[in-house]
């Protein structure tokens, strides 16, 4: 018998004398205890539990010929094979940014190899097992066999019969991670040239006047600030001109991409913190409570200029937030939707906010805890 709930299992094995509860979190077990099924109480802590058939079961031939024939399989296709061994020869290929690709697969191929090298060393996986996966150089080599074309920035790939490299035309500006001195540096001399410049953005007011407070006297037709959200920027050139796409991606996005790992709670982008805030907008603040968003400021310290999000307080208190601390901030979401009452900076008011639902959840959580505690030990009805 088994009954799930949540993040717990309780299993009842036929060979056990009493059930096992395991607690979850996630998809990794926490605890292991067997417990009394009349009190719920904890009767021994355990390391692992053997869970036996509960009856026997008997196969049909189809079923196990066709389990026998998957098992045998390695024996006689000794390498392993990929999506692109079962296209067609004339398939034509399209990959989306070869080079984020390159990035995350060796990564990936790297922690694999490294995890491998562990798990033998520790002697958790035998020496001869088979590597389970096709190397990412195999795979690239694969891709070189069929007419392609790469949507992106690198030119690794080949265009072959298609004549026309798609990747040599459109390339990609630098990065900066929400370091804007040195984004209207690099700005300042492509405008120069007379390249043409979009800078589309959510905050492109506060770019606009970054850019005069630097240069005052700038007078340049070929650059355009545009208020608006675009996932990604590029440049095209050719022979007549150069066309550059600049958004909050470049602006304020990772300087390199990560591959997808465990999940886990990490921090966003700043870019994805606050680029959607309006000067305005009622946000919360994890230490000093509900505020009033009033955009981006530039100023001075220790020497050097650094950005801050201002939010407003009642009384007309400034808290100055630095953008790496952008994930303190977030946006009001009010019930009713009506205007909230800004907090006093400072004060004792949303610390005692903060308590009042600390209790209530916890309220909360033991009532439920005794609601399942007691339903455990009721008895049913026939």
């Amino acid at each position: 018998q088994f009954s799930s709930r949540g993040g717990i299992l309780d299993v009842w094995a036929t060979t056990e004398l009493h059930p096992v509860r395991l607690d979850f979190f996630g998809d990794e077990i926490e605890t292991i205890r067997s417990f009394d099924p009349a009190t719920q109480r904890t009767l021994e802590k355990l390391e692992n539990i053997l869970i036996t058939p509960a009856r026997e079961f008997l196969a049909d031939t189809t079923e196990t010929d066709t389990q026998l024939s998957e098992f045998h399989i390695p024996l006689i296709h000794s390498q392993p094979a990929s999506l692109l061994d079962y296209l067609p020869q004339k398939t034509f290929v399209m990959v989306d940014d070869l080079s984020l690709i390159d990035v995350m697969a060796n990564e990936v191929e790297e922690q694999a190899v490294k995890f491998r090298a562990e798990s033998i060393k520790e002697g958790t996986l035998a020496e001869s097992f088979p590597v389970p996966y096709i190397p990412w150089s195999e795979l690239n080599d694969s891709l070189g066999e069929f007419t392609n074309v790469e949507l992106g920035y690198s030119t690794k790939l080949d265009t072959g019969e298609l004549g026309t490299s798609f990747s040599s035309a459109f390339g990609h500006d630098e990065r900066f991670g929400g370091r804007l001195k040195p984004f209207i540096d690099y700005l300042h001399p492509i405008v120069e040239k007379g390249e043409q410049v979009f800078i589309v953005s959510r905050q492109s007011q506060r770019l606009k006047e970054l850019w005069f407070e630097h240069y005052p006297e700038a007078d340049f037709t070929n650059l355009e600030f545009i208020e608006a959200s675009l996932s990604e920027g590029f440049i095209l050139t050719n022979s007549q001109f150069i066309f550059h796409l600049i958004t909050d991606s470049e602006i304020f996005g990772w300087e390199r991409p990560q591959p997808r790992t465990r999940q886990r709670k990490t921090a966003d982008t700043p870019e994805s913190l606050y680029a959607d805030l309006q000067t305005g907008d009622y946000v919360v603040h994890v230490d000093h409570g509900i505020g009033r968003f009033a955009g981006l400021i530039q100023r001075q310290l220790d020497g050097h200029e650094r950005e801050y999000l201002t939010v407003e307080y009642d009384r007309g208190d400034i808290l100055y937030v630095p953008v790496h601390q952008a994930d303190r901030l977030t946006r009001y979401v009010g019930a009713d939707g009506g205007k909230p009452s800004l907090d006093n900076l400072g004060g004792q008011a949303w610390a005692e906010t903060k308590s009042k639902v600390k209790e209530a959840v916890q309220k909360v959580a033991e009532d439920l805890l005794d609601l399942y505690a007691r339903r455990q030990v009721v008895e049913g009805f026939a």
